[in-house]
């Protein structure tokens, strides 16, 4: 279990920390808000409903700090939220004619596909009668785009306090709109809340990179070739770091060890 901890530990990854905001002080006042999802399909295509999700570290950062109920009191506020949540179909646009497909979106604002591949690539399912799913100007949405919301706000009443964004990353996500937002970044890949939290109180020190690389915006997400890999233009933010495969900060800054050479593009 200690092993199985501290590999928890060891992936998650800091991608900003602006004026080094982390580590926070523990036993400082935090702001955690709750998020809202709404009803899509899932993978099994049933309709989830629209649902208010308690965020994931509410209930374990109250080891490490004081938990308030508004972002006036608090210090700090800590935004636990999820990449875009979005599937590649979409039953009524069969109903409607078409051939369902849609664009998978990796933004958390609705998305229209005008540069997509015409023809598509993919084709040729039994069960179907055309070759070409194609989705090219069709419009997609994600199920939780509230959570650029809730950061948004949270910039918005924080003022000049930190606002610390925590990602669990399940896609590669377009982060143009998210990141602005946000002092410290933090993307983890379905680890325990308390792993996260014992980053950002400093308890341990992040040392995880990026394993996937980070598409600028939707247009390189349409135009990479599935056959070549690493070949996205990548986001860079405000700091000018760039988030591509490898890269990882430490509370000191940019990572730079022997696995940077070893895992070479």
């Amino acid at each position: 279990m200690e092993k199985g901890y501290q590999s928890q530990l060891k992936s998650v990854t800091l991608l900003k920390n602006k004026n080094k905001v982390l580590p926070l002080k523990e036993g400082i006042k935090v702001y955690i808000p709750d998020r809202f999802i709404k009803s899509h399909l899932s993978f099994m295509s049933t309709p989830t409903g629209d649902r208010t999700v308690v965020s994931a570290g509410k209930s374990a950062a109250s080891a490490y700090f004081k938990v308030v109920d508004t972002p006036e009191e608090a210090d700090a506020a800590l935004c636990f939220i999820e990449s875009p949540i979005s599937r590649g179909y979409d039953p009524e646009d069969r109903k409607a004619g078409g051939n369902g497909y849609v664009p998978v979106n990796l933004q958390y604002r609705p998305y229209q596909a005008v540069s997509a591949r015409q023809p598509s690539l993919a084709g040729g399912d039994p069960l179907e009668a055309f070759t070409d799913r194609g989705y090219r100007d069709k419009w997609n949405s994600t199920a939780n785009e509230a959570d650029l919301d809730l950061v948004e706000e949270m910039r918005r009443r924080m003022g000049d306090k930190p606002v610390v964004t925590i990602v669990s990353l399940k896609n590669p996500t377009v982060m143009s709109e998210l990141e602005p937002c946000t002092d410290a970044l933090i993307v983890e890949y379905g680890v325990s809340p308390q792993a996260v939290l014992d980053v950002i109180a400093g308890r341990f020190t992040p040392e995880g990179l990026l394993p996937i690389q980070m598409p600028a915006d939707m247009e390189t997400v349409e135009k990479q070739q599935e056959d070549v890999a690493f070949d996205m233009v990548c986001y860079q933010d405000e700091e000018g770091h760039v988030y591509d495969f490898g890269f990882g900060m430490n509370f000191d800054g940019v990572i730079s060890d022997d696995r940077i050479h070893r895992y070479q593009k």
